[in-house]
C-alpha cells in the first residue's frame, strides 16, 4: 500500500511522528505507541518531539510484527483482538471451542473471586436481615408483631 501510494516520493532520513506514521502506513496513535514502547527506537528533540530515522522504521516494517495494510492477513501481535462477553455458565464450553482454534480466552476478571464475593454479600445480607428486629405495631397499649 505504501509503495504504490507514495511511489516516487522521497522521505527524509529523519522524520517526526506524523511523517513516520505516513511512511509506515499506520495511524499517529499507533506510531506513538510503537515509539513509547520502544518497539521502534527513536530520540526526542529539544522540544520533546519524537525523531525517528527512516532506517529504523524500514527495519520495523521488515519484521514479523509489522502490519502495514488494513485487513491484510499475517502474523498477529499480542494485543487484544476481540472482547467477547460470555455468560459464566458457558465459559468452559467457549474456552474449549476457542482452544481448538489455538485461541486462548483471557477473562477480564477472575470468576472464582466473583463467586466468593457474591457468597460473602449474600451472607452479609442474611446476617443483616436476621439482626434487624421485626416491626411491631402498638394496639391499645400492647405490642403486636406485624406480618408482611
Amino acid at each position: 500500500m505504501t509503495d504504490k501510494l507514495f511511489e516516487g516520493v522521497e522521505f527524509p532520513e529523519k522524520m517526526d511522528l506524523r511523517l513516520a506514521a505516513v511512511f509506515a502506513s499506520v495511524s499517529e496513535g499507533r506510531m506513538r505507541s510503537l515509539l513509547r514502547e520502544e518497539t521502534i527506537p527513536s530520540t526526542k528533540d529539544e522540544a520533546g518531539k519524537y525523531v525517528v530515522t527512516k532506517a529504523e522504521i524500514t527495519k520495523w516494517l521488515n519484521t514479523k510484527g509489522a502490519k502495514t495494510t488494513r485487513g491484510a492477513a499475517g502474523p498477529r501481535g499480542e494485543g487484544k483482538a476481540f472482547i467477547v462477553k460470555v455468560p459464566f455458565a458457558k465459559l468452559q464450553a467457549v474456552k474449549e471451542a476457542l482452544a481448538t482454534q489455538g485461541i486462548e480466552l483471557q477473562p477480564r476478571y477472575d470468576y472464582s473471586k466473583q463467586k466468593a464475593y457474591q457468597a460473602k454479600r449474600k451472607a452479609e445480607k442474611a446476617a443483616a436481615k436476621a439482626a434487624k428486629p421485626a416491626p411491631v405495631a402498638a394496639v391499645a397499649g400492647e405490642a403486636v408483631p406485624v406480618k408482611k
